[in-house]
């Protein structure tokens, strides 16, 4: 088991606060936030040739409101850090954002300038590409993630999250390789084969986030080993499309644009991932009735915690084995088991691979999930301790704390700047070949 701090007070002056990189990288994102939802809207106006009304209503209404919303969750006071606080907001504002931009966008683009004619790529129906990118994130959580530790949450939001780093790095490379695709017909631009186009843009990026969320999730330390690999990976790919988007083709532009539907898709479906984490984070007194307590027994100094293993999933949990004594005599619990104890605040200040001790020996607690054993089954009489069932076990504390809103905040908030990271990193091709456009 990775090493957990053993001396929380230790940390106590510093409990909610994080490093200056995660201040750094959620400023960045606001910053790339409200330069996208200027910009794109006014491209669109424009486009239109002065046909829409409300010039200001259309052009700047999105923004105002990311904007506010900024304001409204770094302003009041909470024990979460103010830039907590907006990495956490920031995502269901992206949410809201994306919509409110789709119904825009649905209301007027009889009116707007037509340059593709394809049925499946000129018409995307927003529906259709959320429900298949986050059908199949939810598919590969309930699949990758393994049995009994309640973690299905958050590996589709890995998944979710990848799929959205990667089909955006993908999509401007994708515009300048797949131009053999594009013809033109006596009026407007056409792209030829469109299922072909549609599946070489989406299903590369689908298929290596899910196995990148595969080899976090059942291989965690041989995903740590390949971390540098996979940072020089996406740096390359970034420079890449920065490339391609600063001296694009006409066509290239359009078909990026084309393709922007699916990349709103994928926002979606992030951040809908992590609203499912936060409810599966979100703090609830669980029946303790027909759960086993008892007192725990260890020569370990701590026998659970949680780690951090990535920034796109909120802590694991990890446990030891251990003996838990109960008035009917001792009962093993093997090592693996879930935890529904609280996150202890002065959990900010972990980097990946560290941990936090949770719990150790001489707790009161309480396992669920044990089953008893059949006698006829087992001739021993050792055999005749509960054993753990086909759900997996459950600890909890005997006496827990009062549930606690700053719990979903610290499960969910990496995860959070993660995707504040990653719309900043898809965001510098899109602005690149913005400005370089108007």
């Amino acid at each position: 088991m990775h090493a957990f701090f053993e001396d929380d007070s230790k940390t106590f002056w510093r409990e909610g606060k994080v490093d200056d990189k995660v201040h750094i990288g959620v400023v960045s994102a606001c910053l790339v936030t409200l330069m996208l939802a200027a910009i794109a809207p006014t491209a669109l106006w424009r486009s239109s040739h002065g046909s829409l009304e409300h010039k200001g209503w259309y052009c700047y209404s999105i923004v105002a409101a990311l904007a506010l919303c900024i304001a409204v969750a770094y302003v009041p006071p909470f024990r979460v850090t103010r830039t907590l606080r907006v990495a956490l907001a920031l995502p269901v504002a992206h949410l809201v954002a994306v919509i409110a931009a789709w119904v825009m966008w649905s209301a007027s683009e009889s009116r707007l300038e037509t340059y593709v004619v394809a049925p499946l790529v000129t018409r995307p129906a927003l529906v259709e590409l959320v429900a298949v990118l986050g059908g199949t994130c939810a598919l590969a959580g309930s699949l990758i993630a393994r049995r009994g530790r309640g973690e299905r949450a958050q590996v589709a939001l890995v998944a979710g999250l990848t799929n959205l780093l990667l089909l955006g790095l993908w999509l401007p490379i994708a515009s300048g390789l797949l131009v053999d695709y594009v013809d033109f017909d006596s009026r407007n631009m056409v792209i030829v084969s469109p299922l072909t186009v549609i599946a070489y843009v989406l299903v590369p990026p689908l298929a290596c986030a899910i196995a990148y969320t595969a080899l976090v999730t059942r291989a965690p330390r041989l995903a740590a080993r390949l971390r540098f690999a996979c940072y020089g990976l996406v740096g390359t790919a970034l420079a890449i499309a920065m490339i391609v988007r600063v001296g694009p083709s006409w066509c290239g532009s359009a078909f990026y644009g084309s393709f922007v539907p699916a990349l709103l898709a994928a926002i979606i479906v992030a951040v809908a991932a992590l609203v499912a984490a936060s409810i599966a984070a979100w703090p609830r007194r669980r029946r303790t009735r027909d759960a086993l307590s008892g007192v725990i027994a260890s020569d370990d100094a701590s026998v659970g915690g949680f780690v951090v293993t990535s920034w796109l999933r909120g802590p694991t949990p990890t446990t030891k084995p251990f003996t838990l004594v109960t008035p009917r005599g001792p009962v093993p619990v093997p090592a693996g088991i879930a935890l529904d104890v609280p996150l202890p605040i002065s959990s900010t200040l972990l980097s990946p691979g560290e941990g936090v001790a949770v719990v150790r020996p001489g707790d009161a607690v309480a396992i669920s999930g044990f089953v008893a054993a059949e006698p006829g089954d087992h001739p021993f009489r050792e055999a005749a301790a509960p054993q753990p069932g086909p759900n997996g076990l459950v600890l909890a504390l005997q006496d827990p704390p009062r549930p606690d809103l700053a719990q979903v905040a610290l499960v969910t908030w990496r995860p959070c700047v993660a995707y504040l990271a990653i719309i900043f990193l898809i965001g510098l091709p899109a602005l690149a070949g913005a400005l370089v456009v108007r």
